[in-house]
């Protein structure tokens, strides 16, 4: 049976398919694809998750969009409590700023894939719980509590951990949302296709394959 390695972040857009699509370009190069194969997912990729707003999310939308350049403005925390109809407003902004820094994203990391010779394909996928996954690599601390919690109580857990984690380093992996250009993708994919030897050797040593 093919043994699964998940990529998660939040949109299921950008970090989890450079992994997806650098992991399993190294295991086709390394007559692996009958052994494992990535996969991935966003823990907020459902199209229901566009419609769930709170302060957090839109102003970190905001933020992101101020970063873009699209915009100056930034949420008024006590107006978004406190108004109603401010909120409403900041939220419908929110949610297309959202969409347009998704079509941003998607084009910046298709570009830096193409660089390499990748290219993907996938539709966005939310997180959920799965039988056959045997590793989740979350692209940040939040990611990998999530995770946990989608798989607590459950029979199948299967091991869970950051993608620095599993190579011996610290912190998140960056988020390039709301970048101009395609330069934070691009270091994003080099980052990936140079840990991604340890990332399936280790794995291999793991699951004994």
């Amino acid at each position: 049976m093919v043994k699964l390695i998940e990529a998660v972040c939040t949109g299921n857009n950008g970090r989890s398919v450079i992994v997806d699509a650098h992991g399993n370009a190294y295991i086709n190069r390394n007559n692996l694809s009958d052994q494992i194969r990535f996969i991935s997912s966003g823990v907020e990729a459902a199209p229901e998750h566009d419609e769930q707003w709170d302060y957090e999310k839109a102003s970190f939308v905001f933020a992101k969009t101020r970063l873009a350049g699209f915009i100056s403005d930034e949420v008024d925390k006590n107006r978004y409590h406190s108004d109603s109809i401010y909120k409403v407003h900041t939220d419908t902004m929110a949610k297309g700023f959202l969409r347009v820094l998704r079509d941003l994203e998607t084009r910046n990391r298709d570009a830096a894939l193409g660089r390499t010779g990748l290219s993907y394909w996938g539709e966005r996928t939310q997180t959920v719980p799965r039988d056959d996954v045997h590793l989740v690599l979350a692209m940040t601390e939040r990611h990998k509590d999530r995770v946990e919690e989608l798989y607590s109580g459950r029979d199948h857990v299967p091991t869970i951990t950051t993608f620095n984690a599993y190579v011996g380093l610290n912190g998140d992996v960056k988020g390039c949302l709301g970048e101009l250009s395609d330069r934070c993708h691009s270091e994003l994919s080099r980052y990936v296709a140079g840990h991604m030897p340890t990332v399936v050797e280790r794995f291999r040593g793991e699951v004994g394959v």
